[in-house]
């Protein structure tokens, strides 16, 4: 657990060095590149999270965990897509291009985390 802190800290001081440059310099990134981003990180974020959920994980939302146990993991995922997605996009839009950016690699720590946690799970598994 440590050393996943440590690295997630590295990204995350990495992608603020790179965003902040990004704002001193005056270049705005294009929508279509911070959007990708943050779209990427949400696709990658309910591919590692179904996977997670098949090996025996649990979901951290207490929200999205109720909706998995009632209509299922991939239902229940496409309900909170559908619901959270026009929320997000909302709220990401209306940021500055700079933050967006931010947004869209702090994002990507979820799935990197749901990585981890498949990686445990899968290795519980042998060991058992």
């Amino acid at each position: 657990m440590t050393k996943f802190l440590e690295v997630s800290f590295l990204i995350c001081a990495l992608c603020l060095v790179i965003t902040l440059m990004v704002y001193q310099m005056g270049f705005r990134p294009p929508l279509f590149v911070t959007l990708s981003l943050f779209i990427s990180a949400i696709i990658a974020d309910c591919m590692t999270t179904v996977k997670a959920m098949k090996l025996g994980g649990k979901e951290a939302n207490p929200i999205v965990g109720f909706l998995f146990k009632k209509l299922g993991v991939k239902r229940g995922m496409i309900v909170s897509m559908v619901v959270m997605l026009p929320i997000f996009l909302y709220f990401f839009l209306k940021a500055p291009a700079y933050q967006q950016l931010a947004i869209g690699y702090v994002y990507w720590l979820i799935p990197i985390n749901n990585l981890k946690v498949i990686r445990r799970l899968k290795n519980s598994k042998a060991g058992a």
